[in-house]
């Protein structure tokens, strides 16, 4: 049997998808999972994506699985994440006709992104911040792998 490494993040990528699932059936839309967009010469991989209609403009969207308080590095990521949302929206939809979404699973963690610098950026971006709460027992197994995952010094 092979272990796995501390950090590897198969709970959160499953929470992700259900987090999407729950996101889709919110907005009434399908949204594809890691979609492949192009970014100038570039492809990115966006977590959740759909496409513009007549009536309703594209959404894209980048999903966060985490439970409680966020900190330096997964603020990091958050900030990455949006600056790719801003980027690949300025280039695909020129004209603004793009939703775009910080997808959080919990309130705690969404706190980090929704005060100072980090809230005031977003909405400059205008990126919303979502928070879509998994099941129990999805939530559960992110705790445990968060768990596991801590790495100290």
């Amino acid at each position: 049997m092979i272990d796995r490494h501390q950090s590897r993040s198969d709970e959160q990528r499953h929470a992700e998808g259900h987090a999407l699932g729950a996101l889709s059936a919110k907005l009434g839309v399908t949204l594809e999972r890691r979609a492949t967009l192009r970014l100038g010469d570039a492809e990115v991989i966006v977590d959740g994506f759909c496409e513009a209609t007549e009536a309703e403009p594209a959404i894209i969207a980048e999903v966060y699985a985490h439970h409680g308080a966020l900190k330096g590095g997964q603020l990091h990521k958050i900030m990455s994440d949006a600056a790719k949302l801003a980027a690949v929206a300025k280039s695909r939809y020129p004209s603004n006709v793009a939703r775009l979404l910080i997808v959080l699973v919990d309130d705690q963690a969404a706190e980090g992104v929704r005060h100072g610098w980090r809230a005031a950026a977003l909405k400059v971006l205008g990126i919303e911040v979502i928070v879509v709460p998994l099941p129990r027992d999805v939530a559960t197994n992110v705790r445990a792998a968060q768990e596991r995952q801590r790495m100290t010094n």
